[in-house]
Parts: structure tokens; C-alpha cells; sequence
């Protein structure tokens, strides 16, 4: 079913003009009068195209400006002046017919609302389109998405199903019915003001090809308008960041999924989620000296801290595990040495210790498919093997 919203709304306007008005044109004429001069820039065709095809909502920007004495006063002016006068008088009835048809037969809006613009009609028509389209501008205008495109499911993967922006999701069961909430975005905009395309290309200059997929990032429906509509600096910088992430996380998952990892592994961690942090055990190894590692630059304080807090609480008590399990002809040595051999393949792909370190930690969850109550206590086990020699090389003087 057809529900009200802008594109609805101004197809059934421009099939019952008498001129031939391009629909582009329309649209710039409408928004042109419910917005600040400082934002005509943006009305380009290219841009004003996606809300005709229904591809993106109303930016809330424009929602907003729309509210304001002035621009409702614009507006009515508009309709007035040039729309009332070039509706064919043949077909006037048929359109505002269709129109409160097309209201009568909206299921989410709600009965009084239909009521009052009902109720509208009734009197200046002038005052009744401008009513009608100020509504219809908040209503959804981007079409549901019940299947996906080949080319979008590596985006979508990228970020894992969650705008990497705000975080939500971008894939829900509705009613039964799966639906997607997200837009490919350019990273590199595609409108930018002429004012800010200095500012863009000394961060990173525009992709020579703009549709590549280094240049699409999968953003939630909301993020990604906000950023069509009033692109920033700040933005663009995050995104690229946010991008790189990605990208990263792909490439080492993809890398260490060629490596094996021994099995007994998982019977540290499990050592090490079934036992009390603040209990006699840990208490006591946590007693013994403790050389730090010099491996990390000290302006990595972050890592630093991270690593040498998990190696003074567990490294003691890792090692006495592990001792138990060679003790029984365990292969640990075969652990150490894959995991020193990932660590070697990571670094040759040219990845920073952060990111080597988170995927050494997703390396162990996923090859034995762990749930997230481990997690910790892979990062732990990660952190040991910084000590240990297996991770990262010293830092010499």
C-alpha cells in the first residue's frame, strides 16, 4: 500500500499540473522555501533525485526549518502563487480526491490526525497543501529494504551489521519481516560545497573513483542523511578512521583464519573464567615479582597499562597452569608457537601492536568460537604471551 509521505506526495501534485514541471525543479522550488538561503547550495539535482526515488528521508534539518513562522508563511506563498493557479482545472477534482485518498488509506497516521487535515480541505486549498506536505515531510520517505544487493553484503559484513557511528543495528525483524535500516554512504561526499572541498582534500584527498568501495562506508539510515545533508570535517576524519578499522578487521581475520590453534588453549581460559580474581590463589601469585616487558613505545599508555595489568594479576598463575598441563605431555609449546607465528604474519602485513593485539584476541574467540563471557580471559591470554616472548619485540635502546 502507498502511504503519504514527500515523494508520494509530490508525484500526485505534478501529475495534476497543467505545465510539464521537472520534478527536480519542484522539489528545489519547495525546499528553497521552507529552508535559509545559507542552504540552497545543497538543492542540486543529484541530491534532490534521491528523495524523489525515495532512497533517503527529509534530512531532520529541513524538518526543522520547515517548522518556522517564516518558512510556513513562505510556503503558503509558493502554493498559492504557483501551484493553485497551474492545476488543470480538468483534473482538479481527481486530485484532491486521490490526495485525501491517499491520507484515508495510511495506517500509520493516526485517526485524528487524519481528521484534522480532512477537516482542511474543506477550506483554503493553498492552506491545505502546505499542511499536507508539511506532514507528509516527516512521514518515512526511504522504502522499505526487504532484500539485499550482492554488492552491499561486504559493506554490511565491514561493520558488522551495526552502524559504526551511533551502533545500531542495522538489520531487524519487524512483524515477522526482516528489514534493513542502513544506506551506503560515500566516505568522500558527494555534494560538498565548494567552501569545504579545500578542507576534505587536506585530510584525504576525493578517490578518483568515487563509487569504490575503499570510498562506502554501511551507515544506519539517520547517520548517514545527517551526513549527506550537512557533511563536516570532523566527520569525514572519523569515518575514514572508521573505514580503516574495518578494513583491518576483515584483513586479519581473513589472515588468521589460515592458522591453526591448538585446542588446549581453551583450557586456560577456561582456568581462568572459573577462578575468583579475588580469591587466595591469584592473591598469592600476584605476590611474586614480575619483570615488566619492554615492548610497548610508553606513549602507548593504554596498551601499556592493559598489558601489564593482566600480566601482574595472571602471569604467575598462567604459568603454574601451564606447567600442570605440560606436566601431562600437553602441546603447549605447539600454542606458543602459533601464536608467535600469527603475531609474525600480522606484523609483516604492516598492522600496529593495538590492532595486532585486538586480533590475536579475536583470533582465539573465533577459531574455537567462544561466546563473549571469555573474552577477558582471551585478551589475559594475549597479554601473557607479550611477557612471555611469543608477542611483540623488545624495544631496544
Amino acid at each position: 500500500m502507498i502511504n503519504l509521505c514527500y515523494a508520494t506526495f509530490m508525484q500526485l501534485m505534478k501529475e495534476h499540473l497543467a505545465h510539464d514541471v521537472e520534478a527536480n525543479q519542484l522539489g528545489k522550488d519547495i525546499f528553497e522555501a521552507i529552508t535559509p538561503d545559507s542552504e540552497h547550495y545543497k538543492f542540486i539535482p543529484q541530491y534532490l533525485s534521491l528523495f524523489w526515488a525515495r532512497t533517503r528521508n527529509i534530512p531532520s534539518d529541513i524538518i526543522t526549518s520547515s517548522t518556522t513562522p517564516e518558512s510556513k508563511t513562505q510556503l503558503l506563498d509558493y502554493f498559492s502563487t504557483f501551484i493553485i493557479p497551474d492545476i488543470n482545472p480538468v483534473l482538479v477534482d481527481d486530485y484532491y480526491g486521490k490526495l485525501e485518498n491517499l491520507i484515508s488509506n495510511d495506517d500509520s497516521i493516526q485517526p485524528r490526525r487524519k481528521n484534522s487535515l480532512h477537516k482542511l480541505s474543506e477550506g483554503d486549498k493553498s492552506k491545505y497543501l502546505a499542511e499536507v506536505l508539511l506532514y507528509a515531510l516527516t512521514k518515512q520517505n526511504k522504502e522499505e529494504v526487504t532484500k539485499l544487493d550482492l554488492d552491499t553484503i561486504p559493506l554490511l559484513a565491514q561493520v558488522d551489521q551495526k552502524c559504526p557511528v551511533c551502533h545500531e543495528d542495522l538489520i531487524k525483524t519487524v512483524k515477522g519481516k526482516t528489514l534493513y535500516f542502513f544506506t551506503i554512504t560515500r566516505i568522500y561526499p558527494e555534494f560538498l560545497d565548494s567552501s569545504l572541498k579545500d578542507e576534505y582534500d587536506v585530510i584525504k584527498p576525493k578517490p578518483a573513483n568515487p563509487d569504490d568501495i575503499t570510498n562506502k562506508i554501511c551507515l544506519c539510515d539517520t547517520c548517514s542523511l545527517n551526513y549527506l545533508h550537512t557533511p563536516t570535517t570532523a566527520m569525514y576524519t572519523r569515518l575514514l578512521k572508521l573505514k580503516k578499522i574495518s578494513i583491518f578487521e576483515g584483513a586479519a581475520s581473513s589472515t588468521l583464519a589460515k592458522y591453526e590453534l591448538e585446542e588446549k588453549i581453551v583450557d586456560i581460559l577456561d582456568k581462568l573464567a572459573s577462578t575468583d580474581p579475588e580469591g587466595t590463589l591469584i592473591k598469592d601469585f600476584r605476590m611474586k615479582p614480575l619483570d615488566p616487558c619492554n615492548k610497548i613505545p610508553k606513549d602507548n599508555y593504554l596498551l601499556v597499562k592493559t598489558i601489564k595489568d593482566d600480566n601482574e594479576a595472571y602471569f604467575w598463575f598462567i604459568k603454574d597452569h601451564i606447567s600442570q598441563l605440560d606436566a601431562n605431555k600437553s602441546s603447549f609449546p605447539i600454542i606458543a608457537s602459533e601464536i608467535k607465528t600469527a603475531f609474525l604474519k600480522l606484523e609483516s602485513e604492516g598492522h600496529d601492536q593495538n590492532e595486532i593485539y585486538e586480533a590475536l584476541i579475536d583470533w582465539i574467540m573465533n577459531k574455537h568460537l567462544l561466546s563473549a563471557s571469555y573474552k577477558d580471559a582471551a585478551h589475559i591470554v594475549v597479554s601473557y604471551f607479550v611477557q612471555s616472548c611469543e608477542v611483540f619485540n623488545e624495544i631496544t635502546e
